[in-house]
This record gives structure tokens, C-alpha cells and sequence, in this order.
């Protein structure tokens, strides 16, 4: 049978949003029903939608998926245009959101998208997305991806040094401080590479483990100086750069070249960079994942974090209701298809249900045999719960500002977090 999926590719896309021709609604010319979704990435989002259409035209062999690629960016940009316009005119069934971007949305536009909560088991999400995708205790987007943190460690280059993995499992960053300075004693190579001009992920990293985020529990006063993730975190990092345990990097290129060349020991981050690590095949069986370390002295600190992740959201365009079919058959209630999205295309998912699949525990030839992904999915389920609220962004530039001024300046630590916090102050009052 013919599957009635079509892919548009963005600079098509362009020409029919410039002339107001962009799909929309549920019926097309022959009468059948249409979904239209919108998503940026061709090999992890799209990919992904296309092994949804998949299993969801496999029952509904009529209904015609209509996937058309756009950058975040431009997503972001028409959703605002036509929220403020009042029109939804253009507009798809269902737009890919990223998480950072939710509460945005929800917080100022919630009348304009289709509440999903009734159609999936909320309990089938990793606990921590599904607040981030809510709003006044209504469900509105199906959570996607995972950016379940953690450390994937160089076993040969702490072995060298008298380490084992062991060592460092379930550590602190201090105690990472203390082992990095005897494996660059014994080995000459530094613990990890760090943009030091673009610290927004490290950050983000370290307040998701502890709870937190830039803004405060009601997710709109900036929180900076009085943070003690925040603080805690450039602390650590200072002491890193200071005693010059880490590489840096200006590009991904360079990232990738001091992760392969071994001029580092570790890699903290999230799952999706997965792919990275294994670019270079000879260090094959070299490599073993770790928790993420916990920040030192914070309260609600543990080593599960987050970094990224995003969610379906379906407007409240004519259409919904398939739309919603289509998300409750697909990414909100089917662990078969939640299992090829992990075998087919690599993507790993908060559904809660797959921890208990045979597919995650699949040993990785890559990592020793590691179950790596069933690793990811048992830390995503423990992280705990933050508020992303309406300023992760500018947090972001906020945060990177300050650790420049303090690495690169010598600026006093107390005095850039001040200024951080009188700057979002001044702008957001």
C-alpha cells in the first residue's frame, strides 16, 4: 500500500509561507485528511516523523502526513507572528517546540494550542518534562527527546594514572578537581574541552542536576546572584581553568579533535552527543559512560541532569483532533515505535515505558558492551524537576557574560554575578 507521506524541504517551505500558501487544516483537494508538522534536524526530528507516519499509516492508510523541515528559528518567528495577528492562518497541525520555548509559548499563547493530556498516560514521560510542557495544570505538548546527561571517561587514560572507573562514578566536581590533577600529573592530558566564551550548556547542566534554573520557583525573577547552582558552578569551573585542567575549544571541530586526539579524559554532556564520541572508530572499547558530577554543597544536587529535549505541540487549527490521533498512536502511548525510534534512528525518549525494554539493554560494541542507552533512560527518570520559565535565553547570554569577565577579565566572581543580576533586573523591570 502506498504511504501517503510527503517531505518539504525548507526553502520550499519559504516560497509558500512568502505567498500564503503553507498547508494547513486536515482536508486537502481530494478530501482526505491531512496532517501538517513542522521540524528542524533531517536526520533525528524528521527522521523520527517519518518512522511515525510509518506506524501510524500502517491503521490509517488515508490519512496524509505532510512533514515540512523548518529551522527552530523561523518556527519560533511564525507561531509569534500569528499569535500576535490573532490568525492562525498558515499555520501546521503540529510544531516541533523546544523545550527552553515552552513555557513561552504556554504562558502567553496557551489558547492557541490543543491540550493532549486526555489523549496520553502522563505517567509515560520522564517526571521532569511533563511540568516544563504544561501549563495551570493542563497538558499540551508530547514530550520528545531525551538530553539526559552524563560522562563518558577515557578508562585507558585513568588506568594509566591508577584510576579506574570506579573512581569516578557518582562523584562531586571537586572530587573530579582532585583526580584531574593527578591524570594530568601522571598523563599530561586534561580532564575536559570547554568553549569558555559559550558556557550557557555547562550551566545548564549543573542547574538541571540540582532542581534549578535562571529564574526563580514562579519561572519569571532572574535568579543569578543569589543562586547557589550558579554560583557553585563558576566556582568549579574557575578552579578547572585556573589550574589548567581543561582544553578549549571555539568550534565543534575543535571539540571533536580534542575528544579524539586524546587531549582529554572525559566528555560531560548530554546523550545526543553520543554519535560524536564513537567518530573515531579506533577508540573503540576505549571509551565507558558515568554519571554526570553532582555539584559540591548544594542542596538538591545529584549527577541526573538535563541539556536539551523537546516536544510535539498541536495548534488549535482545524485538524486537531487527527493530529491528536496521530501523537497518542505514535509518540505518546506506543513503546514499539518508542523501540525502533532507539534501533532505527538512534533517538533516545523520555517514555517512561522503554526502561524496561530488551532494546535498551542491548550491549554497545562502541562502549565495552556498556548498555549505554538503558544507562540514559534510568538517569532521565531521576532528573529532578526545574521550572525553565520564560528566560532561559537570555539567561544563557547572561551567564556567559560573566564567566568571560571572570576567566578571561579576572573580574571578582561575587562582582559579575552582581552585575549579571542588576543587568536582568534593569532589563526585565
Amino acid at each position: 500500500m502506498k504511504k501517503l507521506v510527503s517531505v518539504i524541504g525548507a526553502s520550499i517551505l519559504m516560497l509558500t509561507l512568502l505567498f500564503g500558501l503553507a498547508g494547513c487544516g486536515s482536508d486537502n483537494d481530494s478530501g482526505a485528511e491531512q496532517i501538517v508538522i513542522w521540524a528542524w534536524d533531517p536526520a533525528f526530528n524528521i527522521a523520527a516523523l517519518e518512522l511515525a507516519a510509518e506506524f501510524f499509516n500502517a491503521e490509517n492508510p488515508d490519512v496524509e502526513i505532510i512533514i515540512e523541515e523548518v529551522a527552530f528559528d523561523s518556527i519560533v518567528q511564525q507561531l509569534n507572528i500569528a499569535f500576535a495577528a490573532g490568525t492562525m492562518t498558515g499555520l501546521p497541525n503540529i510544531a516541533l517546540v523546544e523545550q527552553y520555548q515552552s513555557q513561552v509559548f504556554l504562558q502567553n499563547f496557551s489558547e492557541h494550542f490543543y491540550p493532549i493530556g486526555n489523549r496520553v498516560n502522563t505517567n509515560n514521560f520522564a517526571g521532569y518534562t511533563v511540568p516544563i510542557h504544561s501549563h495551570n495544570g493542563v497538558m499540551y505538548g508530547v514530550p520528545f527527546d531525551t538530553g539526559a546527561i552524563g560522562m563518558f571517561v577515557r578508562h585507558d587514560i585513568l588506568a594509566q594514572a591508577g584510576f579506574s572507573v570506579e573512581d569516578v562514578y557518582m562523584i562531586d566536581w571537586w572530587e573530579a578537581l582532585e583526580i584531574s590533577e593527578a591524570v594530568f600529573e601522571a598523563t599530561g592530558v586534561r580532564m575536559f574541552s570547554q568553549n569558555l566564551a559559550a558556557t550557557g550548556g555547562y550551566a545548564r547542566m549543573n542547574m538541571t542536576a540540582s532542581g534549578t534554573w535562571y529564574t526563580g520557583a514562579d519561572g519569571q525573577t532572574v535568579n543569578i546572584n543569589n543562586s547557589p547552582s550558579i554560583r557553585r558552578a563558576v566556582e568549579v569551573l574557575k578552579e578547572f581553568v585556573d589550574r589548567d585542567l581543561v582544553m578549549h575549544h571555539g568550534d565543534a571541530n575543535t571539540m571533536h579533535a580534542n575528544w579524539h586526539t586524546s587531549q582529554v579524559w572525559a566528555v560531560p554532556g548530554a546523550v545526543w552527543l553520543t554519535p560524536s564520541v564513537m567518530l573515531d572508530d579506533g577508540l573503540s572499547g576505549q571509551w565507558t559512560l558515568v554519571p554526570y558530577p553532582r555539584l559540591p554543597d548544594v542542596q538538591g544536587a545529584t549527577n541526573f541532569g538535563n541539556m536539551g529535549g523537546s516536544a510535539w505541540y498541536i495548534l488549535d487549527v482545524p485538524g486537531y483532533e487527527i493530529a491528536a490521533e496521530f501523537l497518542s498512536f505514535t509518540f505518546g502511548n506506543n513503546l514499539e515505535f518508542h523501540e525502533a525510534l532507539l534501533t532505527e534512528i538512534g533517538a533516545l525518549s523520555v517514555f517512561t515505558p522503554l526502561a524496561n525494554s530488551p532494546v535498551l539493554s542491548e550491549p554497545h560494541p562502541f562502549f565495552g558492551g556498556q548498555p549505554i542507552f538503558q544507562q540514559f533512560s534510568i538517569w532521565a527518570n531521576n532528573i529532578p524537576q526545574f521550572n525553565v520559565g520564560l528566560h532561559t535565553y537570555f539567561g544563557n547570554s547572561l551567564i556567559s557574560t560573566a564567566i568571560v569577565e571572570i576567566l578571561e577579565e579576572g573580574r571578582d566572581i561575587d562582582d559579575a554575578l552582581n552585575a549579571a543580576q542588576h543587568h536582568a533586573d534593569t532589563q526585565l523591570n
